[in-house]
């Protein structure tokens, strides 16, 4: 449990933001969950030091201050080289980084450096209906018919899909039959139901299902999963 005298204060220096009068902000084992007073929620890995630092800097009420249109910079002090991007795609631009960019040190990331690709062949349509799969589906090369995420903990299986009638954001299962509403993936983690990922239109990717979240839209396949890999994280560590 975060505790004010154990070593986590939230303050960002002399007269700075409580934070920990705003968030709640819990570390267990190697992780920081940190919720908003909106209830959404994050993890983190404990020992980075700069999350408290950049939520006093750019959120330290718990309310959003930075417009989604805005230019964010992204800078390594070593070297001084420099990205810029739209607010809109630091989700995007964190999981790029954190994939191609960022030297793995860790026991887990060297486990992950071993662990087999995915298949480089183009996107298999099922069985079922293929007539009915989208070529913006077929000829993506990241569309794979199952999509593994987290050292197999995560997976994503091709399915046709179901909507509700009360939400085009409400996925209530497989398609049994016919044109389906959606195509996209059933999510198991742990071998377990985990929720749905729909792919609504080019550049639209819906997560939908998971249990004690709201949806979220995307706009690629690759973001998706990072919000899958938190909400399990999240879960985890609760």
């Amino acid at each position: 449990m975060f505790e004010k005298d154990a070593g986590v204060s939230g303050k960002d220096g002399p007269g700075g933001p409580d934070l920990a009068e705003i968030y709640s902000i819990r570390c267990i084992r190697d992780m920081m969950r940190i919720r908003a007073p909106d209830k959404t929620t994050m993890s983190v890995p404990s020992d980075c030091d700069a999350a408290l630092v950049a939520l006093s800097v750019f959120a330290p009420t718990g309310v959003a201050t930075i417009d989604a249109r805005s230019n964010l910079s992204l800078m390594e002090i070593a070297t001084g080289r420099t990205v810029e991007f739209p607010a809109r795609h630091v989700t995007d631009i964190a999981g790029l980084v954190s994939a191609f960019a960022v030297v793995r040190e860790t026991p887990r990331a060297a486990k992950e450096e071993v662990t087999p690709p995915l298949p480089e062949a183009v996107f298999d349509a099922p069985a079922q209906d293929p007539a009915t799969v989208p070529a913006w589906i077929t000829e993506n090369p990241d569309l794979k018919r199952t999509l593994v995420e987290d050292d197999g903990r995560l997976v994503l299986s091709f399915a046709p899909l179901r909507v509700s009638s009360k939400s085009k954001y409400i996925v209530e299962g497989r398609s049994d039959g016919g044109v389906p509403d959606y195509w996209g993936y059933e999510v198991t983690a742990d071998g377990q139901p985990f929720g749905w990922v729909a792919l609504m239109d080019q550049g639209t990717v819906l997560v939908t299902g998971v249990a004690a979240t709201r949806y979220s839209k995307h706009r690629n396949i690759r973001s998706a999963m990072f919000r899958l890999s938190s909400h399990l994280e999240s879960m985890r560590s609760e």
